[in-house]
This record gives C-alpha cells, structure tokens and sequence, in this order.
C-alpha cells in the first residue's frame, strides 16, 4: 500500500510525475500555478538603477540572484549580491537563499553594482 506525506517522497525521484499532478490539482482547485511566471523589480540601493526579472513563483531568492546575474552578466550578484524586502515600516529586511520569492515583486540589491539596462 502506498502512503504519502504530501510533500512528494512517495514519488522517489519521479519528480516530474509530482509536480504534473500537483499541477493539475492545482488547476482543478483553482490554486495559482506555482511554474507561472511573474515580474521582480530589482533596484540597486544607491544608484537606483534597476531591472526587472521574470522568474516562477516557485522561485527562491537564491533563483533570482542568478537570473539577474545571467542576464546583466554580472557574475558577482550570483555570488556577493545581498537582496532585501522592504517592510510596511519601509526597513529593509534581508530575504535568505531558501525563501520563496512568491508575491515579493520589488527587492532592493546591495554589496554589487546593477550594471544600467541595455534598452
């Protein structure tokens, strides 16, 4: 008999059978599609340049430090860049490697120059 906790390791490497129907549950619940993109605004916290990322919802922060690296091409914001929330009393709030970006739609980057866009 098959139990599980939820949390996929009944699928034991299988991890695209995991997500396919926790999508398609998703879907019929209604539920926001985790693998859906979304907008972060990323604005250094000097020079106030800025870029916007299109990552999933699924995303960590740790993702997003590297898409903005891959597309700037600016290594170091992979490696030394610190990104920060701000909090409804406008303190920044450092966001870890492991959260989850989720509805987080602008981050305020430090330790690494934001090379300006190139449009």
């Amino acid at each position: 008999s098959e139990s599980g906790t939820g949390d996929g390791s009944s699928f034991q490497g299988k991890w695209e059978e995991y997500t396919g129907n926790r999508d398609k549950l998703n879907k019929l619940l209604g539920l926001v599609d985790m693998d859906c993109g979304r907008y972060v605004t990323v604005r250094h916290l000097i020079d106030k340049t800025e870029r916007k990322v299109d990552l999933p919802r699924s995303a960590t922060f740790k993702d997003l430090r590297r898409a903005l690296a891959d597309l700037t091409g600016n290594e170091l914001i992979a490696e030394k860049g610190v990104l920060c929330r701000r909090a409804d009393d406008f303190a920044l709030v450092p966001s870890y490697d492991r959260d989850l970006v989720g509805a987080t739609t602008e981050v305020i980057l430090f330790r690494v120059k934001l090379p300006a866009s190139d449009q």
